[in-house]
């Protein structure tokens, strides 16, 4: 990954290899007792990776992107609703990619079935629109990675990991230094908020069906973000009283029935079904989790997302929405628009035509200016330098079609200490900004459509496509500046 250095505002101070060395076991220890956990195996935990600072960040920058997320959620829930314009642009994608196909189909299913029966309009999304800064002579500006429309990860432990940085900065940092750093780490409630807005979900659907109901989070059998996900589970009994199951497709199908449309487990009426997985072919080993998905999708509980909320994600609407005349069409007016695309890096079509031939020319003569993406969530799907050439060069433009090209962001890099397994290092680091998005609606009534919290993952900056749950991120919090 091409980075750039600069000086920032806020100096993070030097650590040096004893004094590292002297509080790791101090710094596992308190985030082991403090659920900064993941999974490294079955049955086995360890804490997860982490910065050991938080990491500068622009605070213009950081306030921009939360004020463009209500808008982003009104953009996608207008897209979202538009079946005929998902079902063109994934069409030439759905050729050679086989699960967007089938999600397509699940989709048509969908529309067909609301022609005949009305449908139940009682919509819920979490998104999380993920940045990065783009770096250049002048400013350092937010650009959108992605939007991610279903199994928006990290809303519970990006949450938590601000207090490792207060106890590291309270603890062995000297006030001169910690003072301006301790100032500068915005709040972040992302993990309440979340909870908050599946306890109004739940009570909208008692409002509109006459019953109260549970939330069932479908999740991957094996799962290793399992803490993350309880943290959403245990603060919504906490803070809601409503009850949350954990399920796989695999066990929806065979456990849960319907009683008119409403969607059953055992005696327990279910109100809002929050996915964490059903984003992956691995979801959908055989036809019975794609059946689980549609007994939920032909149920009038709120789907977190409905597939048309997740097509509304996938790689190649996004590049469409970059197309400003594209965007204008589903936006309120031209001052939104603009401050949309202002956020947004260039996406470039790779289908079968004149701007897809000309798309891809441009990225074998310049292959380190951009870098390819397919219709895929959960990381590690990027294809960049001479991977990319390779690919160009070897793909019929069929197989060419289900990716989509985007310019690569020069991000600038930051010196910090990343804790993994149990040993801590210093890298340059970038920084990926992630915000959530909710987006709450009942019929025409929206309950709720704001930013709720932040994420922050930093990864080395050698690192070309990094997860936290892949292994090549760590989580961190903003120190704004």
């Amino acid at each position: 990954m091409e980075t750039t250095t600069e000086e920032t505002a806020v100096e993070l101070p030097a650590l040096d290899a004893p004094f590292l060395s002297e509080i790791v076991p101090n710094v596992v220890d308190f985030c082991l007792t403090n659920g900064l956990i993941s999974g490294r195996g079955p049955n086995v935990v360890g804490h997860v990776a982490a910065t050991l600072l938080p990491t500068p960040f622009p605070r213009q920058e950081f306030e921009r992107a939360l004020r463009v997320q209500p808008d982003f959620n009104s953009l996608y829930d207008t897209v979202r609703s538009d079946a005929s314009f998902l079902q063109t642009e994934l069409k030439s994608a759905a050729v050679t990619d086989d699960f967007t196909r089938k999600l397509l189909e699940l989709h048509n299913d969908v529309i067909a079935k609301e022609k005949t029966t009305g449908s139940n309009s009682l919509s819920m999304s979490i998104h999380r629109a993920d940045y990065m800064l783009h770096s250049t002579e002048n400013r350092q500006s937010i650009k959108q990675i992605e939007v991610n429309t279903i199994s928006c990860a990290f809303g519970g432990l990006g949450s938590i990991v601000h207090k490792l940085h207060h106890f590291v900065l309270e603890r062995y940092i000297s006030e001169t230094d910690k003072k301006p750093i301790l100032a500068g780490m915005p709040k972040n409630s992302a993990l309440q908020e979340i909870a908050d807005a599946m306890g109004q979900c739940v009570t909208e659907y008692k409002k509109k069906f006459g019953n109260t109901g549970i939330v069932v989070m479908v999740v991957q059998p094996g799962e290793m973000n399992s803490i993350d996900q309880r943290l959403i589970e245990f603060t919504l009994w906490e803070r809601q009283h409503v009850k949350m199951r954990r399920m796989s497709l695999t066990q929806i199908q065979s456990q849960c029935t319907k009683s008119g449309n409403a969607l059953m487990v055992g005696d327990d009426e279910v109100a809002l079904v929050y996915y964490r997985a059903g984003y992956t072919p691995n979801d959908y080993p055989s036809e019975k989790e794609w059946d689980a998905r549609a007994l939920v999708e032909h149920s009038q509980c709120a789907k977190c997302p409905s597939i048309a909320d997740q097509l509304a994600g996938t790689k190649k609407v996004q590049q469409r929405l970059a197309d400003r005349n594209v965007l204008e069409k589903f936006t309120s007016n031209k001052d939104t628009a603009d401050s949309l695309l202002d956020t947004m890096a260039g996406l470039y079509t790779l289908s079968d035509d004149d701007d897809g031939d000309k798309a891809a020319l441009s990225a074998l003569a310049a292959p380190h200016d951009y870098v390819m993406k397919p219709q895929r969530e959960g990381g590690g799907n990027i294809v960049a330098d001479n991977d990319m050439v390779q690919a160009l060069q070897t793909m019929s433009k069929e197989e060419r079609s289900a990716y989509i090209l985007m310019e690569r962001i020069r991000p600038k890099v930051e010196k910090n200490y990343i804790i993994r397994n149990d040993s801590v290092d210093e890298f340059l680091c970038v920084g990926e900004l992630g915000i959530f998005g909710i987006f709450l609606k009942n019929g025409d009534d929206v309950i709720i459509n704001s930013a709720k919290g932040h994420l922050l993952r930093t990864k080395p900056s050698h690192v070309e496509d990094g997860g936290v749950a892949a292994g090549r991120a760590s989580l961190d919090s903003p120190c704004l500046y």
